[in-house]
């Protein structure tokens, strides 16, 4: 058989998301800051707030060899413009670290950081101390925030 005239077909069982971290540094102002969206209350996580990002899907990569290439970075490209219309580009996106959820979904988070002029009025921009005191984050969102803030030395 002809590896290279066969059609590949991703089965749709993909069990992996994408989270970004918008960072724009007002040191000017405020420093650091982490733009956050809050979810519709009918949505994933209604009410609480959450980075932008979402589930992984077949058309976010490029298919070769029957693998799926550069989906993460696509995925996440693409859910930061639905969710906050700024437009990334995968240059912009550095990887930041990766958890499991319960329901054995891979969350690999990335961090891109952007200018004030990319803001988006969907963005909740907090600094550490805004994200110490608030208590309305999705799973994880919140430590994994600080430890964001960490590795920049915030």
């Amino acid at each position: 058989m002809d590896l290279k005239s066969r059609k590949v077909k991703m089965d749709n069982k993909i069990n992996c998301s994408v989270t970004v971290m918008l960072v724009k540094d007002n040191s000017d102002l405020s420093g650091m800051q982490v733009g956050f969206i809050r979810r519709g209350p009918l949505d994933t996580f209604g009410g609480l707030l959450v980075a932008p990002g979402g589930k992984v899907e077949p058309t976010d990569g490029n298919i070769k060899d029957s693998v799926m290439y550069d989906c993460v970075e696509k995925c996440a490209v693409r859910e930061v413009l639905e969710e906050t219309g700024i437009e990334l580009q995968d240059g912009d996106l550095f990887y930041f670290c990766s958890l499991t959820l319960a329901n054995g979904r891979v969350v690999i988070s990335m961090k891109a950081f952007i200018d004030g002029s990319q803001s988006s009025e969907k963005l909740v921009w907090l600094t550490r101390e805004d994200v110490e005191a608030h208590d309305d984050f999705a799973p994880g969102m919140k430590q994994e925030a600080i430890s964001l803030f960490e590795s920049e030395g915030v």
